[in-house]
């Protein structure tokens, strides 16, 4: 039996591990999954931080591995928005939930007294609940260990516990208002110092798709006082999509429809249109199996990924109603030109370049699940959200109609902001000519440096003038040209500028 308090005594029988039902026939991912079923065989050494790309095959992975054991729990935190659904969700994945009868019904008397007063105001805070689960889970999860065997490297079933999704839940929980971020806060500092804690007792397994917040939590002081094992999880290989696709299309089913079986060119244009993403290849099957030819399949996904990116991206669509976050189109064109040229570009590249350092913008637009970032060598580069979204991208900046309607974009947007930084410019110029900005502006510094303030400003002044020149030129030649499929900027020769940069 386990106490909880002086009044309330729970029986161990009322305390029950959910089994995680096991994926289909699908195959297994050969060496990773051997290595996470090795890794949770062994006595837990740290907690376990698995990443990977959305549609990649984590949770398949974990339910394959947490199959058919016993003392397996679950928690499902990528659609969760607040610290409330997750302790409800910690409680339905290990079978307990805190009984607050006692509060409950002094805070339901209250209600009744005062008018208006919300029931939630005095409800016990998230991290006390999870305190209290955490509690009986720690004297359960202690019962269980002493049936574990003194070898350190004996295998064993030793308990799991893993939070799915974890790393987008984080990322939520950061777009909430400051008070509620830092109540956020208590309650994840509350649970990761509970996870650190559970070594020798059971495998911590933290699984998300988002780089950075497994960056987070690999750099979370709580979790850094123990062992923190990096467990990445990436897309198929060609030959691996290869074995893959020929296992999930159904040969009786296209001999009985009289469609082909796809060869092995059709295979390798799906592999290059779509990539290895399991999801993916689990799609086009599905496809291929129904009667369509896999190059059609392949090109009709291509083409889904390119709709939701105009929708989501051009759209003018805000992401949560809670975030609040926005990008540019100008933002999104520029990176997709970057990326269509090369599958990864430099994170700060893409920062600096393409969204003039608005980290929230590009944070919005990894949150919609348009880009994503890839940390490779302790370097952070941004990458499409999907094989499949690559190659709309490279798709979109081949059809010439729409990067016209783009690239006139891009170039107002430049015009304007050249224009504008002219113009403080010109303000500047002025103050220093009049001599009104002498003295608030330089002190008592001499005539002297007033005059190489001048001479900087004008050179800056001549180089904006040859870009804004140079913008508003393409842009007439683009706006006066008819749309065709022929790019009117091909035929103008590259010109370089009059001026160097200062």
């Amino acid at each position: 039996r386990v106490t909880m308090s002086h009044r309330l005594i729970l029986s161990l029988r009322k305390i029950s591990f959910s089994k995680v039902p096991c994926c289909g026939n699908q195959r297994r991912r050969g060496g990773a999954y051997q290595k996470l079923r090795t890794l949770f065989r062994h006595a837990p050494s740290g907690v376990v931080i698995m990443t990977g790309p959305s549609g990649g095959g984590k949770t398949y992975l974990l339910n394959k591995v947490m199959a058919r054991r016993t003392f397996t729990a679950k928690v499902y935190c990528k659609d969760l928005k607040t610290t409330t659904e997750f302790v409800d969700a910690f409680g339905n994945a290990i079978g307990f939930s805190p009984s607050f009868n006692t509060l409950n019904n002094a805070v339901g008397y209250l209600e009744s007294l005062i008018p208006g007063l919300k029931k939630t105001a005095l409800a016990p805070a998230a991290h006390v609940q999870l305190l209290a689960m955490l509690g009986v889970l720690d004297s359960v999860l202690y019962l269980l260990s002493r049936s574990y065997p003194g070898a350190v490297d004996r295998e064993f079933d030793y308990a799991i516990i893993a939070f799915d999704g974890f790393h987008q839940f984080l990322e939520t929980l950061e777009l909430q208002s400051p008070e509620e971020r830092e109540k956020s806060r208590m309650m994840v500092n509350t649970l990761l110092g509970w996870c650190s804690r559970q070594t020798g007792i059971a495998h911590i397994v933290f699984a998300g798709q988002n780089a950075q917040g497994a960056e987070t939590l690999s750099n979370d002081p709580i979790l850094k006082k123990g062992k923190i094992l990096q467990f990445p999880v990436l897309d198929f290989n060609r030959d691996d999509s290869r074995s893959l696709l020929k296992t999930l299309v159904d040969k009786d089913q296209l001999r009985r429809t009289g469609h082909p079986y796809p060869t092995q060119d059709d295979i390798d244009y799906a592999y290059d249109k779509i990539g290895g993403r399991i999801s993916d290849l689990e799609s086009i099957a599905a496809r291929i199996n129904a009667g369509v030819s896999p190059r059609a399949a392949a090109d009709d996904m291509v083409r889904e990924a390119e709709a939701r990116i105009r929708a989501v991206g051009f759209g003018g669509q805000v992401l949560a109603e809670s975030s609040k976050l926005k990008w540019n189109t100008v933002h999104l064109w520029k990176t997709i030109k970057a990326l269509a040229s090369q599958t990864k570009v430099s994170y700060d590249v893409i920062l600096f370049s393409a969204f003039s350092g608005d980290v929230e913008a590009l944070r919005a637009l990894v949150y919609a699940k348009i880009l994503d970032i890839r940390k490779e060598d302790g370097k952070k580069f941004i990458v499409a959200i999907s094989p499949a979204a690559q190659s709309a991208f490279e798709r979109m900046v081949d059809v010439y109609p729409l990067r016209r309607g783009l690239e006139m974009l891009e170039r107002k947007a430049d015009i304007k902001k050249y224009s504008e930084e002219m113009k403080t410019i010109e303000e500047e110029l002025v103050r220093l000519r009049d001599g009104k900005g002498k003295e608030s502006w330089l002190g008592s510094e001499s005539l002297d440096v007033v005059k190489d303030r001048r001479k900087a400003l004008a050179e800056r002044m001549n180089y904006l003038a040859a870009k804004l020149s140079k913008k508003e030129t393409e842009l007439r030649i683009l706006d006066e040209s008819p749309i065709t499929d022929v790019d009117p900027l091909k035929s103008v020769p590259k010109t370089t500028d009059p001026v160097k940069k200062p």
